[in-house]
């Protein structure tokens, strides 16, 4: 573990010295996935947290036509064959289909979005990844939330939680219309337990001031508070979950305390330590020296033994 963590510290800092340098570049994700595509399926839970996948080479149960007429249907077998093997037990109940791709080389991408009785889990969704003829599922990507207890029913209105959020913030407009999650700490480990919350943005132009506020929708108290807002030493870093869809869950930005991940932590801690040099010595404001928010995902893929610059943020594997 020690020699995984001083790696990955020697990657942050080599990579994002070298991203800041005219013309550096770094292996791109398709040049990672071509460098992976020999290993088997693999799993990977996270101590204390959701069960996420990246790769696998697994009969779907489906083909290219039923795939292309009821791609919700297909995945959700996929997901009850399969359980046990994944550890998804239930999961396929607990899903809901949020969209679904196909892209260039014909390959279907079905996103699913994890839900407690219609309302949906923050950070939870997993994507399934089809082959052309739909009679296997080449990876799964996304992260899915076992073991939630919550109540659903709020007893904190829309009206309530955007009141509180205007308290903390007064004078500001509203960006978005209050939606209702169940928000967990699987994924923020800020926040004590399961609850159902209430997210609800504001803007304030005077300040300026862009938040994100988590309210318990049974309580009506402030669980979490997210800065939006990308102004100066702006480091906004990343919790892929082991997936491959980038950015992943935003869990750290500018100002902030630890996550209480030391892979996610470094990222950012060495992320500012870069632009600090940087500035400092040679008077560059980030590495296009006009100020670039520094974009950091950790956790990407299983066993990615690399890091790479995507063109607009760094992305860090764990080996």
């Amino acid at each position: 573990m020690l020699r995984k963590r001083t790696l990955l510290l020697s990657l942050v800092v080599l990579s994002l010295l070298l991203a800041l340098l005219p013309g550096a570049g770094f292996a791109g994700a398709a040049d990672l996935g071509a460098a992976n595509s020999a290993q088997p399926y693999q799993s990977r839970p996270s101590t204390g947290g959701p069960t996420v996948f990246v790769r696998a080479e697994i009969a779907s149960g489906t083909d290219a036509h039923e795939l292309a007429s009821q791609p919700f249907a297909a995945a959700s077998r996929f997901l009850a064959l399969h359980q046990n093997e994944l550890g998804l037990a239930g999961a396929a109940n607990d899903m809901a289909l949020d969209q679904v791709d196909v892209d260039e080389l014909g390959l279907t991408h079905v996103r699913l979005q994890q839900q407690i009785s219609a309302v949906p889990v923050y950070g939870g969704e997993l994507i399934l990844h089809f082959s052309v003829d739909g009679e296997s599922v080449y990876a799964i990507s996304g992260a899915y939330l076992p073991d939630i207890q919550v109540n659903t029913r709020a007893t904190v209105t829309a009206q309530d939680a955007l009141d509180t959020a205007l308290q903390a913030m007064p004078g500001a407009s509203v960006q978005e219309k209050p939606s209702l999650v169940v928000y967990s700490q699987q994924i923020n480990p800020r926040v004590v337990g399961d609850h159902l919350a209430w997210l609800v943005t504001l803007y304030d132009q005077s300040t300026p001031a862009r938040n994100q506020y988590v309210i318990d929708a049974h309580s009506g108290s402030v669980l979490f508070t997210l800065n939006l807002l990308m102004t100066g030493r702006s480091r906004y870093t990343y919790n892929a979950f082991h997936g491959t869809s980038l950015p992943g869950t935003l869990v750290r930005i500018e100002g902030q305390g630890p996550y209480g991940d030391a892979d996610v932590d470094n990222a950012h801690d060495f992320a500012g330590a870069t632009y600090d040099y940087y500035f400092n010595t040679h008077g560059r404001d980030s590495y296009d020296d006009a100020g670039a928010p520094l974009a950091s995902t950790a956790h990407y893929g299983v066993n990615y033994a690399n890091a790479f610059w995507n063109g607009v943020q760094m992305v860090y594997g764990d080996n």
